[in-house]
């Protein structure tokens, strides 16, 4: 992934989001401490906070772009895997669409013979056959 797609990534996706909650919550929770402290709230909470946030951001964006080339790697693989076995099952049912047909076939010349005609058993397991 380019260093582009990787920034665009960051900005635009949910690292980010936990980032702005993150900076929410640090400077809701060091202003309401302050305030009751000091009973104002300085400039240097809101940096403290912005710096508490990405501390957070930064390890939490890392980690979603590492899994998220997991997945999509994953998912390649899974669309390569998918496209054999499409080709293995394609292969297969024409293979055995040819050995029945020559199953049918033989039922049929076998349906025909003078033997057989005289034995209603086999007459019916023969058109069962046929049928399927």
């Amino acid at each position: 992934m380019s260093l582009f797609k990787q920034y665009l990534s960051i900005l635009f996706n949910k690292p980010y989001k936990v980032a702005a909650i993150s900076w929410v919550i640090s400077v809701g929770v060091i202003a309401i401490l302050e305030k009751t402290i000091n009973g104002e709230i300085a400039p240097l909470t809101i940096a403290i906070a912005t710096f508490c946030s990405i501390c957070i951001a930064y390890p939490v964006s890392k980690i979603y772009i590492h899994q998220t080339e997991i997945i999509h790697k994953k998912n390649e693989e899974l669309d390569l895997i998918n496209g054999e076995l499409e080709a293995f099952a394609h292969t297969v049912a024409y293979d055995l669409k040819n050995q029945l047909n020559v199953v049918v076939g033989f039922s049929g010349i076998l349906a025909d013979n003078e033997e057989i005609k005289k034995k209603p058993e086999l007459q019916e397991q023969l058109g069962t056959i046929k049928k399927h």
